[in-house]
């Protein structure tokens, strides 16, 4: 579901079906749901919880947002994280020459 009130073009949420509060602890079919979107979106998934979550609707809601040039000129940390973990990914799937 695309966010009303979104930050980033293709803001999205990740919904519960049935009614649950925002403060909630998340459970497992939540984080299934939740990283099958964030990886088709390539994106960065967070969920804000508790009474100040800004919460208009009786369920939890993560929230997710693509990796995109105008996310990484508001949040520059996030380029620099997303190479590490690019060169890390490369150096840990290196295969050991025989």
């Amino acid at each position: 579901m695309f966010n009303k009130f979104y930050n980033f073009k293709y803001h999205t949420l990740v919904v519960t079906k049935k009614d649950e509060q925002q403060d909630d602890f998340l459970l497992l079919t939540d984080f299934i749901a939740t990283v099958k979107v964030r990886n088709a979106l390539q994106g960065l998934a967070y969920y804000n919880q508790g009474e100040t979550s800004g919460r208009t609707q009786n369920h939890k809601h993560l929230q997710i947002i693509p990796l995109t040039e105008e996310v990484f000129k508001f949040f520059p940390l996030l380029m620099i994280i997303e190479n590490a973990v690019k060169k890390w990914k490369d150096v840990i799937e290196e295969k050991p020459e025989k």
